[in-house]
């Protein structure tokens, strides 16, 4: 348990935060997918009026989103945050627009969480909890938390329970989503999104959230790791935890978030504060930083939302991590080659660190990279110097404007992000939100340089310990049996090398990529063509039928074709038809082979 000597004083008092309000929950009905087509077509309606009224722009189609998103929550909340991601493919305007929503979800009425909490522990409330406040102190779409005191262990917990109906809605949605998603991709809009590999993103993050046992896991996993970095993990209680409640320790401290509105608000009251309790903020956001690269670097788990509402301040400069939902990771080789691309960044071998940026991307185009190469030296270059300039504003020497920098210019050689940066880019981003309260002339080049630097002493003191001798001797082993092993390989690296140049012969054609784009368009006109055509015929024989017949417009669009017989129109029909199914086929032959490539 967290040591009562960290606690600070209160910072802000209960009355200054607003209640939760309460609202009964109902379950998503039926006409959900016309409510949403609503919804959207609102949404477009108000557009068009103020682009009429000429002042339509980036920023103000992001407000427009932002805040149809929250309004929605939910899974399009999380759809939000992940084109929040895509700096590559929309302005950074909208995409730090889209970055700054909120979960502004009401509370569900205390007597339904106490019979979901009793129902997952199988007895009464009063059973384990010695006092328990009913009314939330905190809520979301995804659940609401009450604090609480256990009656065994006697202490303070914050009780999370899912929101009810909220995994049938995530998987009805989800499958609208999906339903979307394919017809914008054959439509090719911005095919350098991604469309399916956002889905299975999203896919992923909500089957994660709905169950509170990848939560715990990630907890309990982190609570270790970020003891090492002086960084307090609440505890966990297993015990009274499932799937849709989750009973962890609950800390009674000052949010990063509450510390940076009053600095800006009341600066002599945050300065009284910080005095008050030990805390030196050049300090904090230091220990932020290096724990955020240990826990990409080294760690490999990091927490992937650390913004300043996730982020509670002890005292003596100590920090706290809540909410466990986000966490993220990478594949180890990925990993490699994102730690040599940043120690290549700090040496000023930016040569090197652009060929890494390469094969940090998604995929790479069959074309010459040296232009997106020289532009990306020069980008390092200018923002190592940007960092030696304090007099600059923060924005220009942040983590995130190299990096959503570099991801612009990687977009322009037609190299597509992926998600693994994106998630980096974005837990860079969120740190970035403390450090320039924190300590807004902070040297990155300088502050980075120093973590390897240590990073370095801890893997020279960790190769001394006795696994690691016992793994290089069996490496040693390994090393006996090296040409034999190198045979097996060369033959298997020939096949490899072999199978990539037929891949790349066969489908690595620019021409069939346009091609397959132009027949993709063909489809959807033809598609159109045959709704009028259709349109028509019932027109000239079942008049009736269209129940838009007395509209003075609508007979206009049908009175000047010639009336054909039946005969006629089957043979319209055919021809159609015909046409629809070889454009398709050969768009999804094309497109086939193009996604051979990735």
């Amino acid at each position: 348990m967290l040591n009562p000597k960290l606690i600070p004083t209160r910072l802000v008092e209960k009355a200054e935060r607003p209640p939760v309000p309460i609202r009964e929950p109902a379950p998503i009905p039926h006409w959900r997918v016309l409510y949403l087509f609503w919804r959207c077509l609102r949404l477009l309606g108000i557009a068009l009026v103020v682009k009429a009224q000429g002042k339509l722009s980036k920023h103000k189609i992001a407000t427009l989103l932002r805040h149809e998103f929250e309004f929605l929550g939910g899974l399009w909340l999380k759809l939000g945050q992940l084109l929040s991601l895509r700096t590559d493919v929309f302005p950074y305007e909208f995409c730090s627009e889209l970055a700054h929503m909120q979960d502004r979800a009401t509370g569900f009425p205390p007597a339904l969480a106490r019979a979901l909490i009793e129902a997952e522990l199988k007895r009464p409330i009063s059973a384990v909890f010695e006092i328990f406040e009913d009314h939330p102190f905190a809520a979301a779409s995804i659940a609401q938390i009450h604090r609480a005191f256990l009656a065994r262990e006697k202490v303070w917990v914050a009780v999370k329970v899912l929101r009810p109906y909220a995994a049938s809605a995530f998987r009805r949605e989800m499958a609208l989503a999906r339903i979307a998603v394919q017809i914008v991709g054959r439509t090719g809009l911005l095919p350098n999104l991604h469309w399916d590999s956002m889905i299975w993103e999203l896919n992923q993050i909500l089957a994660e959230e709905v169950d509170f046992h990848y939560e715990a896991g990630s907890m309990r996993r982190m609570r270790k790791n970020l003891k090492k970095h002086n960084i307090y993990v609440p505890k966990v209680f297993p015990a009274y935890s499932s799937g849709t409640v989750l009973v962890m320790e609950y800390l009674e401290a000052a949010l990063m978030s509450d510390l940076n509105r009053i600095s800006i608000e009341d600066p002599p009251r945050a300065r009284a504060w910080c005095e008050e309790n030990r805390i030196d903020p050049h300090k904090v956001a230091r220990r932020l930083f290096r724990s955020l690269w240990r826990q990409l670097l080294e760690e490999n788990l990091f927490h992937a939302d650390m913004h300043p509402g996730n982020i509670i301040v002890l005292r003596n400069s100590r920090l706290a991590l809540i909410d466990f939902g986000a966490v993220g990771s990478m594949e180890r080789e990925y990993q490699q080659r994102y730690t040599m691309f940043m120690q290549a960044v700090i040496r000023g071998d930016y040569s090197k660190a652009a060929d890494l940026l390469f094969l940090l991307s998604g995929a790479l185009p069959p074309t010459d990279l040296a232009e997106g190469k020289e532009n990306l030296i020069r980008a390092l270059r200018s923002y190592s110097m940007r960092t030696f300039s304090p007099g600059l504003p923060y924005s220009l020497r942040s983590m995130s404007n190299v990096a959503n920098e570099l991801v612009k210019i990687l977009f322009d050689a037609e190299c597509a992000a992926d998600w693994s940066f994106l998630r980096i880019t974005r837990a860079q981003e969120t740190v970035d939100q403390s450090l320039m309260h924190l300590y807004p002339d902070v040297n990155y080049t300088k502050w980075t340089y120093e973590y390897f630097r240590r990073f370095e002493a801890r893997r020279l003191r960790n190769a001394l310990r006795r696994e690691e001798i016992w793994r290089y001797a069996s490496s040693y082993i390994d090393l006996l049996l090296m040409p034999e092993r190198l045979s097996d390989l060369l033959t298997f690296s020939s096949w490899v090398e072999r199978r990539k140049a037929l891949v790349f012969q066969g489908s690595a054609s620019k021409l069939a990529n346009i091609v397959s784009l132009i027949c993709t368009r063909i489809t959807l006109v033809i598609g159109a063509l045959g709704l009028y055509l259709l349109g028509l015929f019932v027109h000239q024989y079942q008049p009736a039928w269209l129940p838009l017949t007395r509209i003075p417009y609508w007979n206009g669009l049908f009175d000047w074709a010639p009336r054909l017989n039946v005969p006629s129109w089957i043979l319209v029909a055919f021809v159609m038809l015909l046409a629809y199914q070889t454009s398709r086929r050969i768009s999804v032959q094309l497109s086939r082979k193009e996604r051979s490539i990735d």
